[in-house]
């Protein structure tokens, strides 16, 4: 009797054990959990022993290289031999986790299945019970140390409640304000509905500043665009098109010139920090799912993509499943093809539907830094771009809501108000706030003066006459330099306690509160400071 287990097939263990090895072979790093006692064959564990010496010698891998150092060490037969190697480095998959996990998962269930056996035999030959199990909690131990968590990486904060709360965290950062905020994003749409176009001009909007979508602004940074459906021939017939004159910020690469799945991304950082924007035309080119039904599978691949976006914005190019109603239905962010293990790993989800042989269409947007909201959109087909033409029909605002953020940044002035102060002058919640304000921004109604500052758009012509070094006084004798405003730097007496800012002088005027305390110990209000 055996009490062997296999989670998988011998054969898919394999296929595991060689794309984790081929990413290595690609360039990634190897995770300091990983060594040659995880794989399940002589050849695997040859050809990581010598992957793992070059990397320790500084040599950068490849197929070439390392072919030549298994045939200079007598071990080229023992890996398999050069076609093995060849194949094995073009499934560089870039999903290291995901095949990790796979792999070790494995090989503690062979680690198990012969302690189970060997316990069976001791017992056959008369050991003490004490004895196997003993026996057994060591082969227990030996599984819990290739588990992936040990303890030094456990960690945690005991950030309380109060301390979020207290805290001044950034505001949401956009690649295209108003509609697509930073982390990771996946545009859904059918067959042949723009979405390479739509990709196409955001690259080429984000890496020139330039306006997309006919009103958008964007965040002006360098783009890479992995066009994994095109050729260099095609993407200049479309750029010709839109009407780019090319930039030296927009980064292109196709099927031909791009290897490396994720950890391509990873090391394309590494050497070009400054990219603002990472373009992924398509998903499943980028890196193949074996299963695209599974939730487990699925989200595996995108939660490591994810947290590269958490640092550097990146957008999916994905389809929608056959029958899907692409944005129109109830269930519209489920419209994606595979599992919703894709969906709940972005921060952002974009769906594009246009009927066929129209121009028209709608593109609906739904995230986790971002309002529900539905646009209206047209396809120029002069231009060969998309434009926003209005709101949808199913625009989640609240009238009351963003009148009275309006009605206290009009009080306010060209400088405007933080979120927190805002948040705290309405007896709001922040978040609230914050989406209510880029709602507002989307729609043209307010302004950011300055970093963290919202400020109603009827004062930026006001803003624009202004100088940095002018001042503010108070009852024209009390005169804060350097610009007070704009640098929130200097402080006011607000009953005789020193308060930082000028938003919070706007807070008391908001709640009511009177006075100053000047200087000189005289009162005045808020009404009289002036700008000049």
């Amino acid at each position: 009797m055996s009490y062997k287990y296999q989670p998988h097939s011998s054969n898919e263990i394999q296929d595991y054990e060689r794309c984790l090895l081929g990413t290595f072979i690609g360039g990634a790093d190897i995770p300091g959990d990983v060594t040659e006692k995880i794989f399940s064959s002589k050849k695997h564990e040859t050809i990581f022993l010598k992957i793992k010496d070059l990397k320790d010698q500084g040599i950068v891998t490849d197929q070439k290289i390392l072919t030549n150092e298994l045939t200079l060490c007598g071990k080229l037969a023992a890996a398999g031999g050069a076609a093995y190697i060849g194949e094995m480095s073009l499934l560089t998959a870039g999903n290291i986790e995901f095949y990790k996990t796979k792999v070790i998962g494995a090989y503690r269930a062979r680690l198990f299945s012969k302690a189970l056996d060997d316990a069976k035999t001791a017992l056959d030959n008369g050991e003490t019970s004490e004895t196997v199990s003993q026996m057994l909690h060591d082969t227990i131990n030996d599984i819990e140390k290739t588990s992936g968590k040990p303890a030094s990486l456990i960690s945690y904060s005991r950030k309380s409640a109060a301390d979020i709360m207290n805290t001044d965290y950034p505001d949401v950062s956009w690649v295209v304000v108003g509609v697509l905020p930073g982390g990771l994003t996946i545009i859904n749409g059918g067959p042949k509905v723009g979405k390479s176009w739509f990709v196409l001009h955001l690259g080429t909007a984000v890496s020139s500043g330039g306006c997309f979508m006919g009103c958008c602004q964007t965040i002006k940074g360098e783009v890479l665009y992995l066009a994994l459906e095109d050729t260099y021939r095609r993407i200049k017939s479309r750029l010709y098109k839109q009407q780019g004159t090319g930039n030296n910020n927009f980064f292109i690469e196709t099927p031909g010139t791009w290897k490396g799945g994720v950890a391509g991304i990873k090391q394309y950082l590494k050497e070009y920090p400054e990219t603002k924007l990472i373009i992924i035309d398509t998903l499943f080119k980028f890196n193949p799912i074996n299963d695209t039904n599974s939730y487990s599978d699925t989200y595996s691949v995108l939660s490591e993509i994810q947290t590269i976006a958490q640092n550097t914005p990146i957008v999916l190019v994905h389809h929608t499943r056959k029958g899907a109603k692409n944005g129109n239905g109830s269930s519209w962010a489920e419209d994606g093809m595979g599992s919703q293990g894709i969906n709940s790993a972005c921060d952002t989800i974009i769906v594009i539907n246009k009927p066929d042989g129209e121009a028209s269409g709608t593109m609906t947007i739904k995230g986790r830094d971002i309002e529900e909201r539905r646009l209206n959109i047209i396809f120029d087909k002069d231009i060969c771009t998309w434009r926003i033409t209005g709101e949808g029909n199913f625009e989640k605002q609240e009238p009351a809501a963003q009148a009275a953020v309006l009605e206290l940044l009009e009080d306010a002035g060209p400088m405007g108000m933080k979120t927190g102060i805002i948040a705290e002058a309405l007896k709001k919640n922040v978040s609230g706030v914050s989406n209510l304000l880029n709602s507002l921004l989307s729609k043209g109604k307010v302004h950011q003066p300055s970093y963290g500052y919202w400020s109603s758009v009827s004062h930026s012509h006001k803003l624009s006459q202004m100088k940095v070094s002018e001042s503010v006084k108070v009852d024209n004798e009390v005169t804060f330099t350097d610009s007070l405003p704009l640098s929130n730097s200097e402080s006011v007496k607000v009953d005789n306690d020193t308060e930082t800012g000028w938003d919070k002088a706007i807070f008391r005027k908001a709640q009511g509160l009177p006075d100053f305390i000047d200087e000189a110990g005289s009162n005045a209000t808020v009404d009289d400071i002036d700008i000049y």
